[in-house]
């Protein structure tokens, strides 16, 4: 079961809206985790991994402090180059790379979200899915190629973003 679970965190990775770490673990180790589910077949650059995650949030003067002191936007941005340092290199086996984020850019300053975006488009055309939850109307006709509007617990509608994200459909939802 073990390994089942290895292999899939290999190819998925996951950013929650709210993590909790329990214990004293300074950024630089969180995103180091990201590297875990590789811990038997490790890259050759597994340190090179870590520092351009952490370079392409944004992150890397952030490296020695506890998560648990930082704000909520560099908390959210240490999670997301976890998740990015877990997904960082294209599997031996082609196997697809999915990137799983529950409102990535909640706590991130204007500038941060949008960084945060582009970050997120950059891994989509390099070949990763990236599935998005946002609550951000403006951010995901910007940035996302398709959207599935929810309502009431089931999709409203789904298609390009410019297709979708019309004021009629936004008023009504």
């Amino acid at each position: 079961m073990a390994l089942i679970i290895e292999a899939l965190a290999q190819r998925r990775a996951l950013m929650p809206h709210e993590s909790a770490v329990a214990f004293d673990f300074t950024a630089q180790e969180i995103v180091a985790l990201g590297r875990f589910p590789h811990r038997w077949t490790p890259s050759r650059n597994e340190d090179a991994i870590i520092e351009a995650a952490m370079a392409l949030t944004d992150v890397s003067a952030l490296a020695p402090r506890v998560l648990n002191t930082l704000s909520g936007g560099e908390k959210s941005r240490v999670q997301m180059a976890r998740a990015q340092a877990q997904l960082w290199e294209a599997r031996p086996d082609g196997s697809a790379r999915r990137l799983l984020l529950d409102e990535p850019t909640a706590a991130l300053d204007l500038a941060h979200r949008h960084a945060a975006m582009r970050l997120l488009r950059d891994w989509a055309g390099q070949g990763v899915g990236v599935i998005a939850v946002l609550h951000d109307l403006n951010l995901a006709r910007r940035y996302a190629d398709d959207v599935v509007v929810l309502c009431g617990g089931g999709a409203v509608h789904q298609g390009s973003s410019a297709q979708v994200l019309q004021p009629a459909l936004i008023e009504r939802v």
